[in-house]
């Protein structure tokens, strides 16, 4: 059998806040440094990632359906406080891990509703249009419980992948295909990095 297309579509400003309370006040604590893979309140990903080939067992060691393929594309919405070029930039680190990023200006704490529309927007119209076979959706959001089930109903497989902890509900889990535990990867890649002493560059991957 042919390798399955997938897409990834990662709600970085869900993201970025749940991982960042996990590891400040969870059981695991880790310092998450600001640089290439991580500025605080606006955007978060796993060191030595190249989210476009990876090999998804790392997540999901049970279901290697993905394994050795890669990502179509993977995109990545988020937003930023701050003036057009602080949006601009944020944008541009995000293109050099390898994601077609959208984001958007927070004009309050809470965020911007843009990202869940255009999430939703770009995650329905590759199912229309038969794009993808797999869906990976990197979020905990419960409103997301309704596109979910709307692009199985196209004949998609959905895989959520997010830090296993209350926020993503029973009712989540089960609505898709595959729910992967991101905690252990997530871990282990930063306390590496730190180590290594790498998450500070900027540089081009």
């Amino acid at each position: 059998m042919s390798p399955r297309r997938w897409m990834m579509f990662v709600d970085g400003e869900n993201l970025t806040c749940r991982a960042q309370k996990y590891f400040d006040s969870g059981p695991i604590k880790i310092k998450l440094e600001e640089g290439k893979y991580f500025e605080r309140n606006h955007f978060l990903w796993m060191p030595f990632l190249n989210q476009k080939t990876w090999a998804t067992s790392d997540v999901a060691s049970d279901d290697c359906v993905l394994k050795d393929t890669y990502a179509l594309r993977s995109y990545y919405f988020t937003s930023v406080q701050g003036d057009e070029p602080k949006r601009k930039a944020v944008e541009q680190r995000l293109r050099d891990l390898r994601f077609t990023p959208f984001v958007y200006p927070r004009v309050k704490e809470r965020g911007s509703k843009g990202v869940d529309i255009a999430l939703t927007t770009e995650m329905l119209s590759h199912a229309y249009r038969g794009n993808y076979d797999i869906a990976v959706l990197v979020a905990a959001d419960a409103d997301y419980l309704p596109l979910i089930q709307e692009v199985k109903r196209q004949g998609k497989l959905v895989h959520l992948w997010f830090l296993d902890e209350p926020c993503v509900t029973q009712e989540l889990k089960l609505a898709v295909d595959l729910f992967a535990d991101m905690r252990k990867i997530f871990t282990d890649r930063w306390k590496k990095a730190i180590e290594m002493g790498t998450t500070q560059t900027h540089a081009n991957h």
